[in-house]
């Protein structure tokens, strides 16, 4: 069913970030445009290739799959970053899942690991790191940060992986890049009890949340931080490793589709 632009009617819009795009492929095709028919940026990073597919999962329903994002280190504005928050909106589609590749801080996060997003913070400055280390050793510190809507955490962590297990949730931390984190910065992370670190994700929630979207983020390991892993970072090896997820990223959001109708009634 389609609306009165021509943009079919969506369960979910899911914005599939480093290494996820091949997420869905082998799912029925309903619709597809490019960035730039929708009026958004094309991304310039590998690896975000910048189209727009409307895919049926085996569950049925309808998954709006965006295929890569903008980040602040390429120089766009939030606006911008968020353009696909926005898109979602305009469309009417109220249910999100913003997922993007993370480094694993805590050492027991191996590539593949899917952590559901409880609270991001987003560094935008060095003075950041220093109000951020001001409050580390505080008692009763509350990190600023951008929460996912509590429902959609809810149903995230109603997923069961493949081995039975509950997807596990935790602290991200969303840096400007483009370079990773450096091993100083790793260990301040660790204070600071983040899970994951990563480039985006953190002011797409906020902009989720000021546009009344029930919106949740998804960090999938693609390698350990800096200080954790001994072999450089490269782009490349994110990309690879990430191939790794996508058998569970479309169990996690097939099951997202079956969930749709509890949660829509939730709200």
């Amino acid at each position: 069913m389609f609306d009165r632009e021509g943009v079919p009617t969506t369960d979910w819009g899911i914005v599939l970030g480093s290494g996820l795009g091949g997420c869905g492929l082998g799912w029925e095709l309903v619709h597809s445009r490019c960035f730039e028919e929708s009026g958004l940026i094309k991304p310039s990073v590998s690896g975000h290739a910048g189209s727009l597919e409307w895919r049926k999962p085996p569950s049925g329903g309808v998954i709006l799959l965006a295929r890569g994002r903008l980040h602040a280190y390429e120089g766009y504005s939030k606006a911008q970053i968020c353009q696909m928050v926005g898109f979602f909106a305009k469309n009417s589609i109220r249910n999100c899942l913003l997922t993007c590749a993370a480094g694993g801080v805590s050492p027991d996060l191996i590539p593949g690991t899917a952590i559901a997003i409880e609270n991001c913070i987003p560094i935008r400055s060095a003075n950041c790191w220093k109000e951020l280390a001001k409050g580390a050793d505080s008692i009763g510190y509350q990190m600023p940060g951008s929460k996912p809507c509590p429902v959609a955490l809810q149903r995230l962590l109603s997923f069961k992986t493949m081995d039975g297990h509950y997807l596990k949730s935790g602290k991200h931390i969303q840096m400007t890049g483009p370079n990773y984190e450096t091993r100083a910065e790793v260990r301040m992370m660790k204070m600071l009890g983040i899970s994951t670190v990563g480039m985006s994700v953190g002011v797409e929630l906020e902009a989720a949340k000021e546009l009344g979207l029930s919106a949740a983020g998804l960090a999938v390991v693609s390698n350990h931080a800096a200080e954790i892993g001994m072999a450089p970072i490269t782009h490349t090896d994110v990309l690879k490793n990430l191939q790794k997820a996508t058998l569970a990223l479309e169990s996690l959001m097939d099951h997202l589709v079956l969930e749709t109708r509890s949660f829509q009634t939730d709200q």
